[in-house]
C-alpha cells in the first residue's frame, strides 16, 4: 500500500483571492467614485453650473425673491437698487462656461430680475427688453402687489 499523500489546502488560495478582489474593488471605488455634493456650497464650479442651468429652467415669472434665492443659494453678482419707490434687484447666477481663466464673469451668466420682490425677468434678452419699456412698467408692476 502507498502511503497518503497529505491533500494541498485551496484555503490560503481562496482567501487571496478574497482579499486581492476587495483591494480591486477599493481601488476602483477611490478612482471613479464621484459622490454628489450634499449642498450647493459644496458643488464645483461644472455641478453648481448644470445645478443653476436646472433650477433656472424650473421657475416662473411671478416666483418670490426669496424662494428663488433658496432655491438657488447665492448668486455669483448682485446689483439692487430703488427707482422712484420701487425696488429692483438683478441677480445673476453663472450657467454657460466661457472662458477658462478662473474668474466668473457677467456673460457666463443667466440674469434674473425681480422687482418688488417678484421675478419680472429670466435671460439677457428678456431684461432688456423689460428695462427699454422703462418706469411705467415697473409702476404697473408696484401697483399690482
Amino acid at each position: 500500500m502507498e502511503p497518503r499523500r497529505p491533500k494541498s489546502s485551496n484555503i490560503p488560495k481562496i482567501i487571496g483571492l478574497i482579499l486581492g478582489g476587495y483591494a480591486l474593488f477599493a481601488a476602483l471605488v477611490i478612482a471613479f467614485y464621484d459622490p454628489a455634493p450634499a449642498t450647493i456650497a459644496d458643488m464645483d464650479w461644472d455641478d453648481r453650473q448644470v445645478f443653476n442651468q436646472n433650477t433656472i429652467a424650473t421657475l416662473s415669472l411671478g416666483d418670490g425673491k426669496k424662494q428663488v434665492m433658496e432655491a438657488l443659494g447665492a448668486p455669483n453678482f448682485n446689483d439692487a437698487q430703488i427707482i422712484d419707490g420701487v425696488e429692483m434687484q438683478l441677480v445673476r447666477y453663472r450657467t454657460h462656461h466661457v472662458k477658462s481663466d478662473g474668474e466668473t464673469t457677467p456673460d457666463e451668466c443667466t440674469p434674473l430680475l425681480f422687482v418688488s420682490g417678484k421675478l419680472v425677468g429670466i435671460g439677457d434678452h428678456a431684461v432688456d427688453t423689460y428695462m427699454s419699456n422703462g418706469l411705467p412698467k415697473l409702476q404697473q408692476v408696484s401697483a399690482s402687489n
